[in-house]
């Protein structure tokens, strides 16, 4: 088991994390955006109101997560998370940890929410964890017009 925390996201982590990432979130984000790995890490950082990234020792980026606005429902944030397979490294610390990380995440916002490809069972599985509720099935969404479901967890 590696040692890891967490920081705020700095500019090159995207770049570092990218070719690394799980084949589930490189499959999540080929069927809902069809773009570029790093492209969609990179927007997503840049959209949080504060991104973070797990890092081990090395300060190597393990994971990143953060929370994006809605301009329209401003009380609205989609969290998200995406990670390469060294998560399982730390799977005990990240678990524990991980609830704790919903609160700062979702500081400015009354709801979190986001979409979550189907096939991602391992991502399914720890958004019930830390408390998020399942609240509708996308038979096709995105580019790739494959299911998602829909989660919701108000703060």
């Amino acid at each position: 088991m590696i040692r890891a925390c967490v920081r705020p996201t700095q500019p090159t982590d995207a770049s570092w994390l990218a070719p690394r990432l799980r084949t589930a979130d490189r499959n999540e984000i080929d069927a809902l955006a069809g773009i570029d790995h790093l492209v969609a890490l990179q927007a997503a950082a840049d959209a949080s109101v504060i991104p973070f990234t797990i890092v081990d020792t090395q300060d190597h980026p393990i994971a990143m997560m953060g929370c994006t606005r809605d301009v329209n429902i401003p009380w609205v944030g989609y969290i998200w998370l995406l990670g390469s397979n060294r998560i399982v490294d730390i799977r005990n610390t990240f678990l524990r940890q991980s609830r704790m990380w919903i609160p700062a995440l979702g500081q400015p916002f009354k709801v979190l929410a986001n979409v979550v490809d189907e096939r991602n069972k391992t991502h399914i599985k720890w958004l019930r964890w830390i408390g998020f509720t399942f609240v509708k099935r996308h038979e096709h969404m995105g580019v790739q017009e494959r299911p998602f479901y829909e989660f919701i967890r108000i703060l």
